[in-house]
């Protein structure tokens, strides 16, 4: 057998080796869906760009996702939570005096009456469902069947590839909420200096 010959056949038993090598080890890492953030963050952008504008549970995965730490303003975001607690805690039936007193137990209940605190969800959970007007109750992270690739196609990992194309500003949440408590903070000094006018007895209490 000709030197040339065998040199050829070993180096094609050596490329179909590496190749096969490849394709075992891109088998393990491939995968029919993304998992964890980078499904939601899947689920956010293909809601985001669709043609089609929905405001279902899906959109409410996608504000979800928009509030994650790594594109949110905390001292909004933090607002808006605050915001949640504060007209909860008005709706409750509770009988109010316009005193010191109990202007501060208003505050400290709207802390316990903030949405992720009383119907124990997670900050993002929360502030998604009062930005939506929809029910304060767990997100699941569902991928709608029309967002299913084809079964013969395949899904491989791109770390990073959502980088840039999600972004997000809250506006208004911190001065909105100053404004709010201010307002209490008004209500319950209403007639503050009138108990010590001689003659004249004041009663303030509101529900």
């Amino acid at each position: 057998m000709p030197i040339g010959i065998g040199r050829e056949k070993a180096r094609r038993s050596l490329t179909s080796h590496l190749k096969k090598q490849v394709m075992q080890q891109a088998k393990r890492r491939r995968t029919r869906v993304p998992r964890g953030k980078a499904e939601e963050k899947y689920i956010s952008l293909r809601t985001g760009l669709s043609p089609k504008k929905r405001f279902d549970e899906v959109f409410d995965m996608m504000v979800s996702t928009h509030l994650r730490d790594e594109y949110v303003n905390n001292v909004e975001f933090n607002s808006l939570l605050n915001l949640t607690g504060k007209i909860e805690a008005t709706r409750s039936q509770m009988l109010w005096r316009a005193t010191r007193a109990d202007m501060k137990r208003y505050f400290a209940f709207s802390e316990k009456q903030k949405w992720n605190n009383k119907f124990k969800l997670t900050r993002r959970e929360a502030s998604t469902r009062f930005l939506t007007g929809k029910s304060p109750k767990k997100i699941k992270y569902i991928r709608p069947k029309e967002y299913y690739a084809k079964p013969s196609s395949q899904y491989y990992p791109k770390p990073g590839s959502s980088e840039g194309k999600i972004k997000t500003k809250i506006i208004g949440a911190k001065r909105v909420d100053k404004a709010f408590a201010d307002m209490m903070k008004a209500i319950f000094s209403i007639g503050d200096g009138m108990a010590n006018i001689p003659h004249v007895k004041v009663t303030r209490k509101f529900k």
